[in-house]
């Protein structure tokens, strides 16, 4: 404190300013260096959660464990204090599906959202693969009713990307800054547009699978209905016969 006021009142000396110009320049090369070391540490961990993906989806993991993944290493790798994935239903409504969170902020999870939370002007931006960034939610074009809403759950940031089946919304991935505002990275958010398309393939393959379940239990169903009129029909065919022996 007392070098700064010194500082603020007397000019520096060009010899002074000779020695610290130096100084200065590899304090900023050394930021930049961690910046970029820090970037390329994000870009390998985001490309070996996207591998680990791809190799979970293969072995027919179920569709919630994926999606838990996701949403815990994202918010590990990003270093955010939430990660949602947020279903949108067909009456409208919406609701986490998945969540991971930081314990000091509120949970999403559990509870179910009306549809003005996502109004359809907002569904179909999102159908056309628009990805909502919001740097901070105080000083942006926010609504002030949207403002209000993402303060309870203590959104200062937030990014969002759709996770769409067929060209329809299914869902979002989104993540929350709380502890402050945030310039989100194009890195972060190539990142977060992959982890949304291979959630929809493990959507689309468990919803295949599923289908797949059920047309076997109507086989099956089928099958034990058909055998149980076969057995009706030689019980009664067997009675008839037993009736005319008896007559004879």
């Amino acid at each position: 404190m007392g070098v700064m006021t010194i500082f603020a009142r007397k000019p520096l000396e060009k010899s002074v300013l000779a020695q610290l110009t130096p100084i200065a320049d590899r304090i900023a090369q050394c930021i930049q260096y961690n910046q970029k070391e820090e970037l390329l540490r994000q870009q390998n961990k985001g490309e070996q959660l996207v591998v680990e993906i791809t190799q979970r989806i293969s072995q027919s993991v179920d569709l919630e464990e994926i999606l838990k993944i996701i949403v815990t290493e994202v918010r590990q790798l990003l270093q955010s204090d939430r990660v949602l994935i947020y279903r949108l239903w067909p009456d409208g409504t919406g609701s986490g599906v998945e969540e991971s969170v930081i314990s000091s902020y509120p949970a999403v999870l559990g509870q179910i959202f009306p549809e003005e939370v996502f109004p359809k002007n907002c569904r179909q931006l999102y159908c056309q693969g628009q990805v909502r960034v919001i740097s901070d939610v105080e000083n942006s074009e926010v609504s002030p009713c949207m403002v209000e809403f993402l303060q309870q759950f203590a959104v200062k940031s937030k990014l969002v990307v759709p996770i769409l089946q067929k060209q329809e919304l299914w869902g979002l991935l989104i993540v929350h800054q709380c502890s402050g505002a945030r310039y989100w990275q194009p890195l972060e958010i190539s990142l977060l547009n992959q982890l949304a398309t291979h959630a929809a393939i493990a959507i689309q393959q468990s919803e295949y699978q599923h289908l797949q379940q059920v047309a076997t239990l109507n086989r099956l169903t089928q099958l034990a209905n058909l055998q149980r009129s076969k057995n009706i029909l030689i019980k009664s065919s067997s009675g008839r016969q037993k009736k005319k022996h008896l007559h004879r």
